[in-house]
């Protein structure tokens, strides 16, 4: 199965296209001096499309973020933030990626997903 991962890190967001634990292609984004998360969502749009036009990705599954915030992942929402991307608790991230990428998302603590990949790495095997 394929998926497109989105890493939001502190001064960079990171791409990627993966498919059963292999980055197929990825491409990141300098946000060091972005002031919103609103001015790097085109951006973003246009990193996800490009990657979903590449011969390798046909059936992407749907998208993965990895957000440094509390996130309630049962409402696929980012409630606080720790100083960066402040206007993140005003936008639906969920549904902005299914009206502009067209795929389903789940939102999710990126060190909860660490932590995840960890313990997948450690079975040998993907779960959800």
């Amino acid at each position: 199965m394929k998926v497109l991962a989105i890493d939001f890190g502190g001064t960079h967001v990171t791409c990627g296209l993966v498919e059963d634990r292999v980055l197929l292609a990825h491409e990141t984004i300098d946000t060091d001096c972005a002031k919103s998360l609103q001015a790097v969502l085109p951006r973003i749009r246009d990193v996800c499309l490009e990657l979903m036009q590449a011969p390798s990705s046909r059936d992407v599954a749907g998208v993965a973020i990895g957000f440094a915030a509390l996130v309630d992942s049962r409402v696929n929402r980012i409630l606080s933030t720790d100083g960066k991307y402040e206007d993140v608790k005003d936008i639906d991230l969920a549904k902005w990626v299914r009206e502009n990428i067209g795929l389903p998302t789940r939102i999710e603590n990126d060190a909860r997903i660490g932590a995840v990949g960890r313990i997948v790495r450690w079975r040998g095997a993907w779960f959800y």
